[in-house]
């Protein structure tokens, strides 16, 4: 059995399709998913419905997915135009929208509850005696321990947009997996950052490396985390 934490897919099937293909999973292998897999790109509701189906798959909630939550929510799951649809159109979501109103409506309802209902945070997972705390954005230490869901919480901004400042991590004992932040801000590169010079040693590990930046050498990225091995496609 592996563990793997993947992020920022945005929509990208070609990309999806060959990171599957490179870890080939195993029946018992476990994905975590810490979210954006909308926007930007043409196939963000394609890949949704793919990770929610597949048993492999848990799926966190990024920000894009939250601004989704946000334009369905005033409407029970019916898009209105209202200020959450506009910021959520800004920031390239016109590719989800346009595949999600071809849905039947039965479809749109259920892929509305089930986003609503996605963690934001899972602050406990184990794998090989390292404790690892796995969130889209940012994490609080001012919250329980555990799978943490919009109604856990006070303040989901932290979670889903706020950025991590990799030299005042001050989680203990755990290590803080993120996506997010293209990894260029911190190193300059589209590789996963660390914020140790060995990765075995980090506490900060961000493993968005830019793939929807639409340029030579931004790329996908998955982090094993049984031995903290990076896979990457283009």
């Amino acid at each position: 059995m592996a563990t793997y934490a993947m992020s920022d897919i945005h929509g990208l099937w070609d990309k999806f399709e060959k990171m599957m293909n490179l870890l080939n999973l195993k029946d018992n292998d476990k994905v975590y998913f810490l979210g954006d897999v909308i926007d930007r790109g043409a196939d963000g509701i394609k890949i949704l419905q793919y990770i929610l189906n597949d048993p492999h798959f848990t799926l966190l909630m990024g920000n894009h997915e939250y601004m989704m939550y946000q334009a369905l929510e005033e409407g029970k799951g019916k898009l209105e135009i209202n200020m959450e649809y506009i910021q959520w159109v800004l920031n390239g979501a016109q590719p989800t929208i346009d595949a999600f109103l071809e849905l039947e409506e039965s479809r749109q309802q259920k892929l509305f509850s089930t986003i609503k209902n996605l963690p934001v945070a899972i602050t406990d997972l184990v794998v090989n005696d390292k404790k690892f705390y796995l969130t889209h954005g940012c994490y609080s230490e001012l919250e329980k321990e555990g799978t943490l869901y919009l109604k856990d919480i006070d303040d989901p901004i932290l979670f889903v947009w706020q950025r991590v400042d990799p030299n005042e991590v001050i989680l203990q004992d755990k290590i803080l997996v993120a996506g997010h932040t293209i990894s260029t801000y911190y190193h300059g590169k589209y590789e996963i950052f660390h914020n140790k010079s060995d990765i075995m040693q980090s506490n900060y590990i961000d493993i968005d490396c830019g793939c929807s930046c639409n340029n030579e050498d931004c790329q996908f990225a998955a982090l094993r985390l049984d031995d903290m091995k990076t896979f990457y496609v283009k």
